[in-house]
C-alpha cells in the first residue's frame, strides 16, 4: 500500500471523488430512515468539503438527542444548501456515513453525509458551486491576464 491509498487516520482511503474544500451555509433537519418523518426542526451547520459523493457537515449545538441519533446512524437528513454566486439553494437528502464530535470544542460535531439516489442528479450543481466559490478570483485572475497578454501581442505587432 502506498502513502496515497492511505488516510490521515491509518487506514485505506476510501473516498472515490476527489473533495473540494469549501464553507456553503446549510440548513438540515433529521428525518427517520424512510424519510416519513420529521425528527427534528430546521438546523443549522456549514459545509467543510464537498464531493460528488457527498459532503462533510459540521454543526453546533445539536443537543445530545440529536448528536446520538446522527452519531447511531439512525436518521437521514434533508439539506438545504445555500448555493454562492448562483443565488438559489439546493435540496437534496443524504445519509450519514460516519460522525464524530469535535474534542477541542464543546458541542461541535462533523458527519460524513452521502447524497441518496435521488439527490445524485442534484450532485454536479453543488461540486460546481463550490468550485466557483473557491476558485472564482483565481479564475477570473488568469482570464484576465491572459486577455491582458493578448492584447499586449496585437499592439505590439
Amino acid at each position: 500500500m502506498n502513502e496515497r491509498s492511505m488516510s490521515r487516520y491509518g487506514g485505506r482511503e476510501r473516498r472515490r471523488y476527489i473533495r473540494i474544500g469549501s464553507r456553503i451555509s446549510v440548513q438540515f433537519r433529521l428525518l427517520s430512515l424512510d424519510k416519513k418523518r420529521f425528527l427534528s426542526d430546521w438546523l443549522l451547520g456549514h459545509t467543510k468539503d464537498i464531493g460528488k459523493g457527498g459532503i462533510c457537515l459540521t454543526a453546533s449545538n445539536l443537543g445530545a438527542e440529536y448528536a446520538k441519533l446522527i452519531n447511531d446512524h439512525q436518521v437521514k437528513l434533508e439539506l438545504d444548501l445555500e448555493m454562492p454566486l448562483i443565488h438559489k439553494s439546493v435540496k437534496a437528502f443524504a445519509r450519514v456515513i460516519w460522525a464524530k464530535s469535535d474534542p477541542d470544542v464543546a458541542n461541535k460535531y462533523s458527519a460524513g453525509l452521502m447524497f441518496d439516489e435521488e439527490s445524485q442528479k442534484k450532485r454536479d450543481s453543488i461540486v460546481f458551486a463550490a468550485f466557483l466559490k473557491k476558485y472564482l478570483l483565481v479564475i477570473v485572475f488568469v482570464t484576465g491576464i491572459l486577455i491582458l497578454s493578448f492584447i499586449v501581442q496585437l499592439l505590439t505587432r
